[in-house]
C-alpha cells in the first residue's frame, strides 16, 4: 500500500538513528514487561500471598500490560512510518536518477571541455561517466584521477542545485 504525503518529511541520519534507538528501547521495555508479568504470575501461583498482595500484583500487571500495549502501538507506528519514509526515499531516488543524468552530463561536458559528455546515475546515485553518447563505455569514478573525480562531484552538485532550485531565478 502506497502512503502518500502532502509534504515529504525529511528524515536525517540523526532522526533515523533516534527512531531506531526508540524502537530498540521499546522492544527491550516490552521484553522487561513480559518478564515482570511472568514473575508476578509465578508469585501469585506460588501461594503464601495475601489477598492484598494478589490484588496489588494484579493491578501492577494490568498497568504493565497497558504500558506494554502502548509501547507496541508506538512501535507499530514507527515501523509504518519508517516503511513509508523508505518508500518515499526510494521513489525520490528513482526520479532523481533520471533528472540528474542529463544535467550532470551537460555540466560535465562544460567542465571537462568536452572530454566527458555522458553520465549514468544508478538507483543509489552512484555515478559513472563516458566520453560520448556513442562511446557507451562508462567509467567508474574510482578509475578516474582525483582531479576528474572532483570535476564530476562539482558537476553533480551543480546538477542537484538545478534540480532543487529549478523554478528559482
Amino acid at each position: 500500500q502506497l502512503i502518500v504525503f502532502d509534504e515529504i518529511p525529511e528524515l536525517s541520519a540523526v532522526d533515523y538513528q533516534k527512531l531506531s534507538a526508540d524502537i530498540e528501547r521499546l522492544l527491550k521495555e516490552r521484553q522487561q514487561r513480559q518478564e515482570q508479568i511472568i514473575r508476578l504470575e509465578a508469585i501469585t501461583e506460588g501461594g503464601g500471598s495475601t489477598l492484598g498482595d494478589l490484588f496489588r500484583s494484579t493491578e501492577r500487571a494490568a498497568a504493565l500490560q497497558h504500558r506494554l500495549d502502548h509501547a507496541l502501538d508506538k512501535h507499530q507506528v514507527f515501523q509504518i512510518t519508517l516503511a513509508g519514509l523508505r518508500e518515499v526515499r526510494d521513489q525520490i531516488l528513482k526520479n532523481a536518477q533520471h533528472e540528474l543524468e542529463p544535467r550532470l552530463g551537460a555540466y560535465l561536458e562544460r567542465l571537462t571541455q568536452g572530454h566527458y559528455t555522458q553520465a549514468h546515475v544508478d538507483e543509489n546515485l552512484h555515478i559513472q561517466i563516458a566520453r560520448s553518447v556513442e562511446d557507451n563505455f562508462f567509467i567508474s569514478l574510482e578509475d578516474l584521477s582525483s582531479g576528474t573525480r572532483d570535476q564530476v562531484y562539482f558537476a553533480a552538485r551543480l546538477a542537484l542545485c538545478d534540480m532543487i532550485f529549478h523554478d528559482v531565478r
